[in-house]
């Protein structure tokens, strides 16, 4: 048997060993995820399922015309009559207690030129809300046609929550949709800024507890010494994360390559 003593020296390479070996798990799980969130924005659809499916419950059209912070119109032709889409869930801001009616006016400008920044003239997605919501609206419409909707510029931004994050719009708990969210694209792209965020966490959390903190009496004693020791925990951490990134890497593109559509099949059989 070893002494105790040469067990002891062993013990902390040990546990790094350890250590390192959980975030290398962890990485690939996370890189692996990544690897999938790529694929739903290539195939264009976010949070899985068919897009094809997800595109069937949506309409599209042209802006012609950003009405106010809120509120499009799609009609077809400048003689026609306007056919207007407010977007759900949402209020234009009251005029604040003393607040003059410049300022207000300003505020209402700012939001009707950030919706128009967004989707003037440019193509969206849209889709009705339930109809116990557009009775509410109908008979405010007036001679326009009025439809309360989600929308969505054509990468998928949910257009009332980027309207209400940025400030423009106040929330309005009028319905619920579960589409009511980033689709498509967008969506995809949020879900993996997520994930990597998830994964710098994770490599931050591990890398203070391969390194912590030195103590109050070897900062006295100096500090360049604290650096050298830091710094095969440093290399070893970027070793580990390189590694985890490749096997991710490759374990994605194998998973990619054995998908084959039964369309693309079928015309590959017909070419033959």
């Amino acid at each position: 048997t070893r002494h105790p003593g040469i067990l002891l020296m062993f013990m902390p390479n040990a546990m790094l060993l350890r250590r390192l070996l959980v975030i290398f798990c962890s990485a690939c799980c996370l890189l692996h995820s990544l690897g999938e969130g790529e694929a739903e924005a290539t195939s264009g659809s976010a949070g899985g399922g068919d897009p094809d499916d997800l595109i069937s419950k949506l309409t599209i059209g042209m802006v012609y015309e950003v009405v106010d912070g809120q509120t499009l119109d799609i009609r077809q032709t400048a003689r026609g009559g306007r056919e207007l889409l407010r977007l759900g869930n949402t209020a234009l801001p009251q005029q604040a207690a003393g607040q003059s009616d410049a300022d207000y006016q300003a505020k209402l400008g700012k939001a009707k030129d950030a919706l128009a920044k967004k989707v003037n003239k440019q193509m969206i997605w849209w889709k009705a809300g339930p109809e116990s919501v557009q009775d509410v609206y109908k008979a405010r419409a007036g001679e326009d046609k009025l439809t309360v909707v989600d929308a969505w510029t054509m990468e998928g931004d949910h257009l009332p929550g980027a309207m209400r994050k940025a400030g423009h719009l106040k929330l309005v708990k009028e319905y619920e949709d579960e589409l009511a969210r980033d689709i498509l694209s967008a969506g995809a792209a949020k879900e993996k800024e997520q994930r990597y965020k998830e994964l710098a966490e994770a490599i931050k959390a591990t890398t203070e507890e391969l390194d912590p903190e030195p103590k109050a009496d070897s900062k006295a004693s100096g500090g360049d010494s604290n650096g050298w020791r830091a710094l095969p925990a440093f290399l070893a951490l970027s070793a580990v994360i390189a590694v985890a990134a490749a096997f991710a890497r490759a374990a994605f593109n194998l998973n990619k390559g054995t998908k084959t559509k039964p369309g693309s099949r079928k015309a590959k059989d017909k070419s033959s």
